[in-house]
């Protein structure tokens, strides 16, 4: 009893170190699991804050500022309030909701379909945005190239009808 005894406490030292090996082997797996998964939140959040601040514009043009002459088009102190609307979520302007975001990134386009009584007039405001991952910035400490790039640009669109 003494050998199968002595054996099965030599099994056992040897089995502690396993633990330690599978641990170094996880760790890294789940780190960048979760890298991963805060990188695509941050990037879902930063496109839906887009789209909204856009909408808002689409629809500040089509139900305020067009109403009552939409055939006059939108006046340079108009175009620029709905821009600072898109940029910063206020007419009067701010810092902006995403950093990057100017005012050659948004576009407003009012457009009139069909010649005949009652005229329709549509308005489009779009805007593309250069998203940057948080983990871009590795590129320039020798993990990676810095010529890799790692940004892409988010582009949201609304379009409605102007009453």
């Amino acid at each position: 009893m003494s050998t199968l005894s002595a054996n099965l406490c030599g099994l056992k030292d040897r089995q502690q170190g396993i633990a330690l090996v599978e641990l170094a082997i996880a760790i890294p797996a789940m780190l960048v699991m979760m890298l991963l998964t805060a990188e695509i939140s941050r990037a879902m959040y930063q496109y839906n804050t887009l789209t909204k601040v856009v909408r808002d514009g689409s629809r500040a043009v089509s139900s305020h500022v067009l109403r009552g002459s939409p055939g006059s088009g939108l006046t340079s102190d108009e175009l620029q309030t709905i821009k600072h609307l898109v940029i910063a979520g206020k007419p009067q302007g701010g810092a902006a909701l995403l950093s990057g975001l100017t005012e050659d990134n948004v576009s407003v386009l009012v457009s009139r379909v069909g010649s005949s009584a009652p005229q329709r007039y549509y308005v489009e405001v779009s805007a593309d945005y250069s998203y940057t991952p948080i983990f871009a910035s590795v590129g320039g400490s020798g993990f990676l190239p810095q010529s890799f790039r790692f940004d892409f640009i988010l582009s949201a669109r609304s379009s409605m009808r102007a009453e």
